[in-house]
């Protein structure tokens, strides 16, 4: 993925992206200060969700946060949708709500390399 990154954006953005696993609501909330950075700094910022179908199969989803005002981060959905998460949702696991109901974990962030 970030070799399709790098390729695909880094050259609108100016930058190479790094993949951070973010499993834990700890490694989200110590990611928020890079990603508050990088849309500040107009770089878009590709997460990984994932969850469970009503089957039980693990699922996963790519999104992007396209921006951030106060604890309110903007997520762009490739379905046709974007939407305002607070920071409190993406830390602990409630994605759903840019997605659907089976895809409420961040599991990991491309941030900008620094």
């Amino acid at each position: 993925m970030n070799e399709l990154l790098n390729k695909e954006i880094s050259p609108h953005t100016g930058g190479e992206y790094e993949f951070q696993e973010v499993r834990s609501a700890d490694d989200r909330r110590d990611a928020l200060p890079d990603i508050q950075r990088a849309v500040a700094e107009g770089r878009p910022v590709p997460i990984g969700v994932e969850g469970e179908d009503e089957n039980g199969d693990r699922v996963g989803h790519s999104m992007m946060i396209v921006g951030q005002e106060g604890d309110m981060l903007q997520v762009y959905n490739p379905w046709g949708t974007t939407t305002w998460v607070s920071e409190d949702d993406f830390v602990n696991g409630n994605m759903d709500k840019a997605s659907d109901k089976d895809l409420p974990d961040a599991y990991g962030v491309h941030l900008p390399a620094q």
